[in-house]
């Protein structure tokens, strides 16, 4: 009992078929064999196609040098002084050489630099 097992024929035409096509998944394949008169799942079909492998994902250091000039870093940190104030300071960098700007908070007067 069980399943009918699939045709060697049907098995090389659906792997024929995704190579000629790659960007043809089960679903386009398995309307197409319905077309020819060939009724198979779409799961049997996802089974027997060529599994394409994929490139691997860039990495972290690509990723920072492709888009190095629409990054912007930012750091905010804050410096007590000597007379026991505390002094909020942001700093932003926006691109690989990008200008610097410094954005200091003295106890209620605001200076942007």
């Amino acid at each position: 009992m069980g399943r009918p097992t699939v045709p060697v024929a049907v098995r090389t035409l659906i792997r024929t078929m995704s190579k000629a096509n790659p960007l043809w998944g089960a679903p386009r394949i398995h309307g197409e064999l319905l077309k020819l008169g060939i009724d198979v799942c779409q799961a049997t079909v996802a089974k027997y196609m060529v599994r394409w492998r994929q490139p691997p994902s860039q990495t972290w250091r690509t990723f920072l040098t492709n888009h190095k000039t629409q990054l912007t870093a930012a750091d905010f940190f804050v410096v007590p002084t000597v007379t026991c104030r505390l002094l909020f300071v942001l700093v932003m960098r926006r691109g690989a050489r990008g200008r610097v700007r410094v954005c200091r908070d003295h106890g209620g007067r605001h200076s942007v630099g």
